[in-house]
C-alpha cells in the first residue's frame, strides 16, 4: 500500500494537467489506498480532488460511494447520506449506495429511510447477503 502511495505520487509528476482522466484515475487509486491504510482525512481529500477534477468521470459514483463510507466511519451521517445521493444521481441502480445510505440512516436513527433503501439496495442485488442481512434487522428492529 505504502508503496502504491510513492508510485502514485511520482505519476501525478508526469501526467499533463490536461489529462484529467489519467491524473483521476491515480488520485482515485490514491484516496483508495489512505482509505486502506485508515487514513481517512487524507482519503477524503483525495476523493474530493477527484470529483473537483473531473466530476464526470465514469468512476465518479464509486469516489462518491466510498468517500460516503468515510464519512461514516468518521459518524459524519449527514455528509455520507449527501455522497451517496450523489452517487445514486449518477446511477439510479447503484445498490452499493442505497445500502451505504440505509446505513447511515440506520446509524442516524432513521429505522424507516433505512428500511426503505435497504430493500431497494437488496432488489437491485438480491444475491448480496449482506443487503439481505440489513433488511431483516431493520424489521426486527422497527418492530421493537
Amino acid at each position: 500500500m505504502i508503496r502504491q502511495l510513492t508510485i502514485s505520487q511520482k505519476l501525478l509528476k508526469f501526467v499533463p494537467a490536461t489529462d484529467k482522466a489519467t491524473r483521476f484515475s491515480i488520485i482515485e487509486s490514491r484516496g483508495n489506498s489512505y482509505h486502506a491504510l485508515n487514513k481517512s482525512d487524507a482519503a477524503i481529500k483525495d476523493f474530493s480532488d477527484a470529483i473537483a477534477l473531473n466530476p464526470r468521470h465514469k468512476n465518479i459514483k464509486y469516489v462518491y460511494n466510498n468517500r460516503g463510507w468515510i464519512w461514516q466511519s468518521k459518524e459524519d451521517y449527514e455528509k455520507a447520506i449527501k455522497d451517496y445521493y450523489a452517487a445514486l444521481a449518477i446511477d439510479p441502480a447503484f445498490a452499493p449506495s442505497y445500502y451505504g445510505r440505509a446505513s447511515a440512516y440506520y446509524k442516524s436513527g432513521n429505522l424507516p429511510r433505512a428500511l426503505e433503501d435497504a430493500k431497494e439496495a437488496l432488489r437491485l442485488e438480491p444475491e448480496i447477503k449482506k443487503y439481505d442481512d440489513l433488511v431483516f434487522e431493520l424489521k426486527a428492529k422497527m418492530k421493537n
